[in-house]
């Protein structure tokens, strides 16, 4: 077991080849050659003893295949730009998807969280939920919308957010504190900031930051902590500078009556479930409450109809685990529709570079011919071609890896354009995106390498021998394939082009 080990490391691979020659040399002296017989099959079972053989097939594939692709560079890079388009597309609306619709927060136990869809969003509401939220709910906190003030270094976005926002959420600043619920007191609000940390970065170069000013609309506000790099707050591309206390925002308003108005409705309001409780469970015993907000902020029902519209109402909760965002309800089925176009896309790219794969193998037929003529077995040439399209796909990967960022940037920014906010996404690569370009990858070396390289290897052997080009021509059946892939690419070529304009001309309306 420990030579098996050995032999992957090539100083120790080396020693054990010579110490084996030296042996071979040493009995061919002493028993002659006609007695040893066959040294070059003993070796090739000496080394198969040893294991890994396999490892060092698949590096002589792959070596090959590299010499292989270098001699013909105009398929080599046809081919790649061609997957490399594909899985880049792909790549990018992934990871927007991912980052607008699918990825969790970065808070503690984010499935626990919810929202409050059709209550009242004014901070006498919130404050009447706070007070009575009951067994059901561990804590209710609110946060605004990023809001466009003026710092005095640079920046402009900043989160209200109540006193039990980030203990809510369960995150704790890279260093300082969070705001606390002392802090957010309509009696003596704090003027304490938290800043995120990309303006951190950006504003003050990681530099100490703890106990000094910023201004925002020249109001000072002492800097008491920095959040951590990957939290954003809870409204998906936003991604807010500054947050400060709800209860300060008359000193960034001046004369607003924020607090005040019963039916001002500015505040996102969210929630943390208890353990064990169900969002049905706290809509059930919160419902009595938003009712209650109701007659407080409109008065009494007018009529009967309007008191049975109300006393039949329900609290309508909603998952906050992967954020808020109106962005995800107004791109959520384009997104899924190019989605999809691209996938076809990427289909027609394999389509493409098999036909490219087809008219390869054709021209290599008497070289693949011969192979098999000494005595190479057909699954050792259909792994060679294999491996050479796991070489275009990898290379192809790697660079659609490289173009997803600015693919998906430019689709932000298309975004920015037609929303009504800012979007601010965060796109940087980890694992999920990482594994799904691996297996994009994977899934084009197939669709592309699988049928030339069975199509390749089958078939008889006299005819790739012929030194005419006529007799070593493709088989009526092969013409029918190479006919079959045409069909499919035109096929997929109409269906993808109807299906962009129409997706243009919805998008545009």
């Amino acid at each position: 077991m420990l030579r098996r080990w050995k032999y992957l490391i090539p100083p120790l691979r080396r020693k054990a080849e010579d110490e084996m020659r030296e042996e071979f040399s040493a009995l061919e002296a002493i028993a002659g050659k006609r007695e040893l017989g066959n040294l070059t099959l003993a070796a090739e079972d000496a080394r198969a003893v040893w294991g890994w053989t396999w490892a060092e097939g698949v590096w002589a594939d792959i070596r090959y295949a590299a010499r292989a692709l270098r001699r013909k560079p105009s398929f080599a890079i046809v081919a790649v730009v061609s997957l490399a388009l594909g899985i880049g597309a792909n790549a990018a609306i992934f990871s927007l998807m991912d980052a607008l619709l699918w990825r969790e927060l970065p808070v503690r136990d984010p499935e626990r969280l919810v929202t409050f869809v059709n209550s009242s969003r004014s901070y006498f509401g919130y404050s009447r939920f706070a007070e009575n939220r009951g067994a059901t709910m561990e804590s209710i906190a609110a946060s605004s919308g990023s809001l466009a003030r003026r710092l005095d270094i640079g920046g402009g976005a900043v989160q209200l957010v109540s006193g039990n926002f980030f203990e809510t959420l369960g995150v704790q600043t890279e260093i300082g504190r969070p705001i606390a619920a002392a802090d957010d007191l309509r009696s003596n609000p704090a003027s304490v900031a938290v800043l995120s940390h990309a303006y951190w970065q950006k504003a003050y170069g990681g530099g100490p930051v703890l106990g000094r000013t910023i201004r925002v609309e020249r109001t000072p506000f002492t800097i008491i902590g920095v959040t951590p790099a990957e939290f954003f707050g809870v409204n998906v591309g936003e991604v807010p500078d500054v947050w400060l206390p709800v209860s300060t925002v008359t000193s960034i308003f001046p004369g607003s009556s924020w607090l005040d108005g019963k039916n001002h409705n500015f505040l996102t309001i969210l929630g943390r479930l208890q353990a064990g409780s169900s969002m049905r469970q706290a809509s059930a015993a919160l419902t009595p409450v938003s009712i209650q907000i109701d007659l407080e902020r409109n008065g009494p029902p007018r009529n009967d109809q309007d008191r049975r519209r109300l006393f039949e109402s329900r609290l309508v909760l909603e998952s906050a685990g992967n954020g808020i965002s109106f962005l995800r309800d107004r791109f959520s089925k384009p997104l899924r529709v190019v989605f999809w176009m691209v996938a076809i896309g990427l289909l027609l790219a394999c389509v493409n570079v098999m036909s490219l794969e087809f008219a390869r193998a054709d021209e290599r037929r008497k070289e693949l011919t011969v192979r098999l003529a000494i005595g190479a077995g057909r699954w050792r040439i259909a792994r060679q071609l294999l491996t050479e399209a796991a070489v275009l796909a990898t290379a192809s990967g790697l660079i659609g890896l490289w173009l997803r960022k600015p693919l998906a940037e430019a689709l932000v920014r298309m975004i920015l354009v037609w929303g009504d906010q800012p979007a601010r996404l965060s796109l940087e690569p980890h694992s999920a995106i990482l594994f799904f370009v691996l297996g994009v990858s994977v899934a084009a070396a197939l669709a592309s390498g699988v049928v030339p390289a069975m199509r390749a290897i089958r078939g008889a052997m006299q005819p790739g021998l012929q030194q005419e080009s006529r007799s070593a021509g493709a088989s009526p059946s092969g013409r029918l394939l190479g006919r079959a892939v045409a069909v499919a690419q035109i096929a997929i070529s109409v269906v993808l082009v109807a299906a962009a304009c129409l997706f243009a001309y919805s998008l545009h309306r």
